[in-house]
Order: structure tokens, then sequence, then C-alpha cells
């Protein structure tokens, strides 16, 4: 399935979750098989604590409520040189799809123009 393919069917709901870097300068990412930064989100609270447990991941929890607040962190996601998100990842396997085509998804799901 092409990374277009993929966004277009994946259903943003809220609240999702990602986590604050040790530094508390960032958020946690991990990197895709080209080498490039991706932004860690989960869908639920089990997947979260399943995630910071198994990464030993001390930073604060943040909560996006609604499709403003996810928007307006994937942007400046993007200004940290973040290309992609890595939607309930696992350790086995993960789904990177472009952090362009997540945020456009986002956009026409809830009809932001």
């Amino acid at each position: 399935m092409s990374d277009d393919t993929a966004s277009s069917q994946f259903m943003v709901m809220f609240p999702c979750y990602t986590i604050a870097s040790r530094s508390g300068q960032g958020v946690v990412t991990q990197p895709t098989e080209d080498g490039d930064q991706s932004v860690v989100l989960l869908t639920d609270e089990d997947l979260l604590q399943r995630y910071r447990e198994e990464h030993a991941l001390p930073g604060a929890t943040i909560t996006f409520n609604n499709a403003v607040e996810l928007l307006f962190f994937f942007r400046t996601a993007l200004a940290n040189n973040a290309t992609h998100v890595t939607i309930d990842p696992k350790e086995t396997s993960g789904w990177f799809p472009p952090l362009a085509d997540v945020i456009q998804q986002v956009m026409r799901q809830y009809g932001i123009v």
C-alpha cells in the first residue's frame, strides 16, 4: 500500500498523544528506514503507556484534543525537520506516512481549509 493510499484511509480520532523528549526541547521521534525523522503519534492511552514503558520515556505526555491542536503541532514538527509520522509504532514494524500527507488528511477529515 502506498503512503498516499495509507494516509487517505487513516482516520485520526481524538484525543491522541505524543511524548516530550528527555530534554523537553521537542518530542519523541524515531528514524524511518530512509533515516528521516518521524514524530511518534499514539492513538490511545494503553498504547501510550506501553510505548512509554518499553522505551523508558520520562517526558510529559502531550495530548491533542482536536484537529486544530494536532495541526499546530504538526506545523511545528515540520519546522523541526520531522518529515514523517509514526502512528502507533510497534517493535517489529512501523507505518511512516509523510507528515505533509497526514496534515492534508486531517484537514480533509475535519473540514479545515
